[in-house]
């Protein structure tokens, strides 16, 4: 009986145990029934719990059971002793003394069976509880398992659920797949289209720079056509003034060109305390050296060589010159320098202050030779009127023409040459050599610059003239002694 109320607390336990793991399960926070799986483990923990407590109600049932014996015994023994102290009261005293040893053994056995009779009493009441505590046990188990078919059900109805969750979610795996592979095949055709946007960017900006290049271009056509309309236009013009030129007579051309050249040197003679004035006139042509318009002329007619009397000397107090043309009212231009050439100091060319139209276009050795150039006509710087024809062919390896005499004047140190067209030759060196004209002015030797012009008409101004002609002559001597003229 006791065996079965033990086992009854265990059952009631066990199911307690499950009807608070259902209950907490069911009507939790959670909302989520206990798997199916925990419910086997928690069944056999149960098991194994119940076990043991069956152990430990049988070992106290032997307990119970050989307490109860000792008790019996005890009972048997104090009534026996009872018996025998009555029998023997009347004994000696040594019987009396046993015998009331033998009561208090009694008196011992019979506590001792009180006790274990309390101790029956107790484990009674224990039992009544126990039976107390089955019974809600089984009312609880009851609830609990009325709990597990509800959660039976409820997880049946989780794993259909669940089922049908799965079916969801394989559908949803398989069409998020598909949208995947829709993306992936959109991030391609995103990053083609991309990359034709950028091909097509670069196309537009290559078309742009192409577009402005051509913009560019055209305008600089535009400007090259520009230019060469007035280039045209200039070289009509030029032309036509060629053609003007080609028509007017040689005579024409060098009137037009024709200058009356003038200077004078004031010189102070200490001996006789006067002051002596060296005056030279020259009627010579314009002519276009370079960008400059310049009067060439011989080194002594312009009276800067050294002469028997001894030619200017170092007591020079003034110097003045001008050009002006041989008819009209042609207002006279001041000089402003003697230039004496490197390559030629013999032929100066005089530079003055101002423009004036109407000079000859000089003509090199190159054009000579490439037009056979064998006559040409000579003309005097000091008689405007006196001319002669002479024969000139290029001396080679030089920049200068042999002369022969042909007809009217006779050529001399001085005089120029002009062509039949009315183009510059040179000036006569000697009387039978040219010196050609450059059309370029050469710095190679530097030229030197004798002053004309005095800005302040100082002393210095007249050392700077004397310097100058001073190196001009050094100059001209080297060149004669080379020359050997």
């Amino acid at each position: 009986m006791r065996r079965s109320i033990l086992v009854v607390m265990i059952d009631v336990m066990v199911l307690s145990v499950l009807a608070l793991s259902a209950g907490n399960r069911a009507g939790g926070e959670n909302k989520i029934p206990m798997p199916l799986y925990r419910w086997s483990t928690v069944v056999e923990e149960g098991l194994r719990k119940e076990q043991a407590y069956q152990d430990e109600v049988k070992r106290l049932e032997e307990q119970l059971s050989r307490t109860s014996e000792l008790a019996e015994q005890a009972l048997a023994q104090a009534e026996e002793a009872r018996d025998t102290a009555s029998r023997e009261r009347s004994g000696s005293q040594e019987m009396q003394t046993r015998l009331h040893e033998m009561e208090l053994t009694a008196e011992k056995a019979r506590a001792a069976a009180q006790l274990a009779k309390s101790e029956a009493q107790m484990a009674q009441q224990t039992a009544e509880e126990a039976r107390r505590q089955a019974e809600e046990a089984a009312q609880r188990r009851a609830a609990a398992e009325k709990a597990v078919l509800e959660a039976q059900k409820t997880a049946s109805d989780v794993t259909s659920r669940i089922s049908e969750l799965q079916t969801e979610l394989t559908d949803h795996t398989e069409e998020l797949a598909k949208l995947r592979a829709s993306e992936a095949a959109a991030k391609e055709r995103a990053l083609a289209l991309e990359e034709e946007r950028s091909r097509l960017a670069a196309q537009n900006e290559q078309f742009a720079s192409k577009m402005a290049s051509l913009s560019g271009e055209v305008a600089a056509l535009e400007v090259q056509k520009q230019d060469a309309e007035q280039t045209v236009a200039q070289l009509e013009k030029q032309k036509q003034a060629e053609e003007a030129e080609r028509k007017k007579s040689i005579w024409v051309r060098r009137d037009e060109s024709l200058r009356r050249l003038n200077i004078s040197y004031t010189e102070y003679n200490s001996s006789d305390d006067r002051n002596f004035v060296t005056r030279r006139e020259l009627v010579m042509p314009l002519v276009q050296v370079g960008r400059a318009v310049l009067v060439p002329a011989d080194f002594r007619k312009l009276g800067l060589a050294r002469s028997f009397f001894g030619g200017l000397s170092e007591s020079v107090t003034q110097v003045d010159g001008s050009v002006s043309s041989l008819t009209g009212a042609f207002n006279a231009l001041p000089l402003e320098s003697i230039v004496v050439p490197g390559a030629e100091p013999q032929v100066c060319l005089v530079r003055f202050t101002g423009a004036l139209d109407g000079a000859l276009q000089s003509i090199t050795m190159e054009t000579l030779k490439e037009r056979r150039i064998k006559d040409a006509l000579l003309f005097s710087p000091d008689e405007v009127n006196e001319h002669g024809r002479v024969e000139v062919s290029p001396i080679i390896g030089s920049d200068y023409l042999t002369v022969l005499y042909t007809s009217g004047k006779k050529p001399k140190v001085g005089d120029y040459l002009l062509t039949d067209r009315g183009e510059f030759i040179g000036v006569m060196v000697t009387k039978e050599e040219c010196y050609v004209m450059p059309q370029v002015l050469s710095r190679t030797p530097a030229p030197i610059s004798i002053p004309i012009a005095s800005r302040t008409q100082d002393g210095g101004y007249f050392d700077e003239f004397i310097n100058s002609l001073n190196r001009a002559r050094k100059r001209m001597d080297d060149h004669l002694k080379i020359r050997k003229f």
